[in-house]
């Protein structure tokens, strides 16, 4: 059944919740929405525009979660986690590169304290136990700033991050065989995140590496369900592999895009899902605070 926005207005207080013409063209404008689909009423009797089943169910739930946060940010991985899990027939790709586009640059401007105490965390997880206060402060600044400027530098980071991973110089790889963390590969992905992120916000991806990304994380949150349970037992990296959970894959929805794009045009497998839960951590928890 199609609807007219008069329709998911009316729909909307039904349920309880408000919405006005004006958020569905804002929410449209910011891909939290899909555009209406436009056809004419006849000769001389305008236009006509309808949104159909999905996308009303998808403004419901959107509309539902958007009184438990403070901004639209963390909403904009809803129409993304959809379009993930149930592809175009529920969401278009279209619709998915301006969600993308404006969650990308919405963590530029989050909260910054938010963000500074989600890079400590971030931080603690990769520090080895003997790491010093002022290295592990030193890493968390300088990824917060390349975070939020988009200015990646990868030997900065390399360097801050290799005295927080091996402060001793003695251990350059530690971890599962199949996971090795180290400062250099660590460096190498954040690195590889922000030339993804650039090329969102350029909106230069092709149609098919969209579509190839998607395919991708399908395969890769499987892989990962099923390498986590023996990952998470290595005593020096285990805690950074939480386990799987339904909630979580929603929030982090457009940082696994991110990251799965990136993974198909630089032609690396990500079958394990390793470090693409490990950016998890450090990519949308570290800009966006829950709330």
């Amino acid at each position: 059944m199609p609807y007219t926005s008069d329709e998911l207005i009316q729909t909307a207080r039904d349920a309880g919740l408000l919405l006005t013409k004006s958020r569905i063209r804002d929410w449209v404008q910011v891909g939290l929405l899909g555009h209406p689909f436009r056809r004419g009423r006849g000769r001389g009797k305008g236009i006509i525009a309808t949104w159909p089943d999905n996308q009303m169910r998808l403004l419901l739930t959107t509309l539902r979660q958007r009184q438990t946060v403070r901004t639209i940010t963390p909403l904009l991985n809803i129409p993304v986690w959809v379009w993930l899990r149930l592809g175009d027939e529920h969401v278009s790709q279209a619709q998915v590169r301006r969600a993308l586009a404006s969650w990308t640059k919405k963590t530029r401007v989050s909260d910054q304290l938010g963000a500074e105490r989600a890079a400590r965390r971030l931080v603690g997880k990769l520090a080895a136990p003997q790491a010093r206060r002022a290295t592990k402060k030193r890493l968390a600044t300088e990824l917060l700033w390349q975070q939020i400027t988009i200015v990646y530098d990868p030997e900065a980071l390399m360097v801050a991050a290799r005295a927080v991973v091996d402060p001793s110089g003695s251990h350059p790889e530690r971890g599962p065989v199949s996971a090795p963390l180290s400062a250099e590969r660590y460096s190498a992905i954040m690195a590889a995140r922000g030339q993804a992120i650039s090329a969102i916000v350029a909106n230069s991806i092709g149609p098919e590496v969209f579509e190839a990304a998607r395919s991708r994380y399908v395969s890769s949150r499987a892989g990962y369900a099923i390498e986590q349970p023996q990952l998470s037992r290595d005593p020096s990296t285990g805690h950074i592999f939480d386990p799987v959970d339904a909630q979580n894959e929603v929030t982090t929805a457009c940082n696994d895009l991110v990251i799965e794009y990136w993974s198909v045009d630089i032609g690396q497998s990500s079958t394990i899902g390793t470090w693409r839960r490990a950016l998890n951590v450090c990519g949308e928890r570290m800009l966006i605070p829950n709330r």
